[in-house]
C-alpha cells in the first residue's frame, strides 16, 4: 500500500480544527477500508506520535456547542448538559407565594418551616416535556398550612393537595406533561 496523502496539513503546536483532524481520519479510513494494521501504515519520524504534542499543550475546543456529531464539545456544553440532567434544589425558610424555578430536568423545592397559607406560583424558568418539579413542603409546628396552587397546576394521577398538618412534610411530584402547556400532580403524600 503506497502512503496515505491527508487533506489537510497540522502543524505541531498549533490549534487544530476538529473538521480539519476529522477529514485527515477519514481519509485514513478510506485508504485502509478498515484493516488498520502494520502493513499498511508508513513508518516516518516525522509523524512520530511523541512528536503530535511537542508542546505540552491541549489542542483548543471550539467556544460554541457542537453542530456535529465529529466535533469536540466545549466544558461549557458538556457541563450545561451535566446540570441540565442533575437534581437542582432551592431551600427556603417560609413564604406565601412559593415559586420555584426550573433550573434543571429535576428541579426540587424545600420549603423547611412553612408558616403561612402558601399560594405556588407558576415555575420560572423554560420547562421541557417530562421536566419533574419535587416539591416538599414542611409545616411549622404551630398549626397546618393551606396550599394553594396557580391554574398552570393541574390535577393528575393524584389531586394537588390543599393543606399540610403541622409538623409534617407534604411531598408532591409534578411532571410537566400533556400538551407541553401545564404541570400535573403525579404524587402527593405525607411523612405522617
Amino acid at each position: 500500500m503506497a502512503n496515505i496523502t491527508l487533506t489537510n496539513t497540522l502543524t505541531n503546536g498549533a490549534t487544530a480544527d476538529a473538521d480539519e483532524v476529522m477529514e485527515n481520519f477519514n481519509d485514513i479510513v478510506n485508504e485502509v477500508n478498515g484493516s488498520l494494521d502494520n502493513t499498511n501504515i508508513a513508518t516516518d519520524a516525522s509523524i512520530a506520535v511523541s512528536k503530535i504534542n511537542s508542546t505540552g499543550a491541549f489542542l483548543s475546543t471550539p467556544s460554541s456547542a457542537p453542530t456535529t456529531d465529529y466535533q469536540v464539545a466545549n466544558k461549557k456544553y458538556v457541563d450545561d448538559e451535566i446540570t441540565e440532567e442533575s437534581t437542582i434544589t432551592t431551600t427556603i425558610a417560609s413564604s406565601a407565594t412559593p415559586t420555584p424555578a426550573r433550573a434543571s430536568r429535576k428541579t426540587m423545592y424545600v420549603i423547611t418551616a412553612l408558616t403561612e397559607t402558601a399560594t405556588f406560583g407558576a415555575p420560572t424558568g423554560t420547562p421541557k416535556l417530562g421536566d419533574a418539579l419535587l416539591i416538599w413542603a414542611k409545616s411549622s409546628a404551630a398549626a397546618e398550612r393551606t396550599l394553594n396552587w396557580n391554574a398552570i397546576y393541574k390535577d393528575g394521577s393524584t389531586k394537588r393537595p390543599t393543606k399540610t398538618l403541622a409538623s409534617t412534610t407534604k411531598y408532591v411530584k409534578i411532571l410537566y406533561i400533556f400538551d407541553g402547556t401545564d404541570w400535573r400532580c403525579d404524587f402527593e403524600g405525607s411523612d405522617i
